[in-house]
């Protein structure tokens, strides 16, 4: 038996399974924990409370994407070959000291000299405390997304595993813990900001040595990081466009529709979370495999494309015939308009697929090509958002989030297939959009008559599980893909 699985452990297709599924247990525990301090918080919270604490952690994004200044991605891009003949411990002293003395910079002055003002144009709360939480909050996130990276660079899963999970528990413990003594609003945000910031701390001392080495022999000087600057300015406003999707969409809907409906919104975003769970682990594991190998697994590459598509689609119908049950899990009071949410989970599904995509766009070094994309994405969401929502409520802001996913979907896709061919059919991606359009279309209009939906739904499920056997007899059998292979 140990001959048979040393055998198989040898093939390649095995080998990037087993990582995947190790990555993919992390997300799963993640979803776990962030599900059940949902179903908490919901029936302590308001949906205006609710909706300010997810409106912080978005903002907190946002900024720290500013912060970064893309360094982060510089960290993950150079990471097996930095400039100089550094070594990776240099790089990433390099790469996290710029956002570093930024969050203490500017958060200092912002807060001398406006934190009140700032803290109420970002989460609608005046407060200079709010303010502060909002920047150690951003620190918080810097130190752990940097000490994460290099876990998750090295291929150390087992430690990437135990930070990840460590990261979710600290983070919902403590506005848990914050939502059982009070119901003041900078307080449960500032038990947010602590609890992330404490686990930094924490983790910088355990991974000081091993990630930054002996910063005494190391030159403050940036020579021959140009390249690696210059990767990172380019590639910043992306992160950041990224995270302004998501907040922006809050605050308007929070500016148009009130805290209530942002926080009915937000706690939907547990439906997301189960999306998120496959693209995290898959992404986590795919980013370095991408850049590491994409001149030599081409054959693999293109095959991912196809599972994550058909996993996709398959996530997606699961989650709408079983969303009445999973509604159960939300307080009683965040349950409304449930018909919106084959269209919520668009953004993030297209989102999912094209990380099969578009990597050609960042092999290619086109950084400039991704910004203008996000960009147009971001102007369409928000321009779609802020007149949809006068009309149609919270169903105008699923559609407009759904239309810019789209649309950075099939924009990144044409791009990212013009330097890398990572797509062995264009026309799959076009039907994979057309299949999640219709499905969220029947949802929402036959949401009063489920039965009906569900039968439409399961006839569909065994007739893409027929049409996709020969596939799943691959991934089951573990069997190398070769060339000779045909998978229709």
């Amino acid at each position: 038996m140990k001959r048979f699985l040393n055998k198989l452990y040898e093939k390649s297709m095995f080998k990037n399974i087993l990582k995947i599924s190790e990555y993919m247990l992390a997300s799963i525990i993640n979803a776990v924990i962030a599900a059940a301090s949902t179903v908490i918080l919901t029936r302590i919270f308001s949906p205006e409370t609710f909706g300010i604490v997810n409106l912080f952690n978005s903002a907190s994004s946002v900024i720290m994407g500013i912060m970064c200044i893309g360094m982060d991605s510089s960290y993950i891009r150079f990471f097996y070959d930095p400039p100089n003949g550094d070594s990776n411990k240099v790089l990433a002293q390099k790469c996290i000291l710029i956002p570093i003395v930024n969050v203490l910079l500017w958060g200092s002055l912002i807060v001398a000299f406006g934190g009140e003002q700032f803290s109420n144009q970002f989460i609608g709360i005046k407060s200079i405390s709010a303010a502060i939480f909002i920047f150690a909050n951003v620190l918080g996130q810097i130190i752990i997304r940097f000490l994460n990276i290099n876990y998750r660079m090295q291929g150390d899963t087992h430690k990437y595993f135990v930070q990840s999970v460590l990261t979710q528990l600290f983070l919902k413990l403590f506005v848990v813990a914050a939502a059982l003594i009070t119901v003041n609003n900078v307080v449960i945000i500032g038990f947010n900001a602590l609890g992330i910031l404490f686990l930094a701390c924490i983790y910088i001392c355990i991974q000081f040595k091993s990630v930054f080495g002996d910063v005494k022999k190391t030159s403050l000087s940036y020579k021959g990081y140009k390249e690696v600057v210059f990767f990172a300015v380019f590639i910043c406003p992306i992160s950041i466009i990224s995270y302004l999707n998501t907040y922006t969409s809050q605050l308007i809907i929070k500016k148009n529709l009130g805290a209530h409906d942002l926080g009915v919104f937000s706690a939907a975003a547990l439906f997301i979370s189960a999306i998120a769970v496959f693209r995290t682990g898959f992404v986590t594991f795919w980013s370095p495999f991408m850049y590491k190998n994409y001149e030599t697994h081409n054959k693999e590459i293109c095959m991912a494309n196809r599972i994550v598509i058909l996993f996709c689609i398959l996530g997606f119908c699961i989650i709408l015939l079983a969303s009445d049950l999973l509604y159960l899990l939300i307080g009683e009071n965040f349950r409304e308009q449930q018909q919106i949410l084959g269209f919520l989970l668009i953004n993030p599904l297209c989102i999912t697929a094209m990380e099969t995509t578009y990597y050609g766009i960042a092999i290619a070094k086109k950084n400039h090509i991704s910004l203008i994309n996000n960009l147009v994405s971001l102007l369409f969401n928000c321009a779609l958002c802020y007149f949809f929502t006068q009309y149609w409520g919270l169903t105008g802001a699923v559609i407009s989030s759904a239309v810019s996913g789209v649309l950075l979907f099939a924009l990144n896709t044409f791009w990212g297939q013009k330097y890398y061919r990572s797509v062995d059919s264009i026309l799959r991606q076009i039907q994979f959009i057309a299949v999640i359009f219709i499905i969220s279309f029947l949802y929402y209009t036959l949401y009063s008559q489920k039965w009906i939906f569900n039968f439409i739904i399961l006839t569909f499920l065994i007739l893409e599980l027929i049409r996709n056997k020969k596939l799943f007899s691959m991934i089951l059998s573990l069997k190398k893909y070769n060339e000779g292979d045909k998978y229709e």
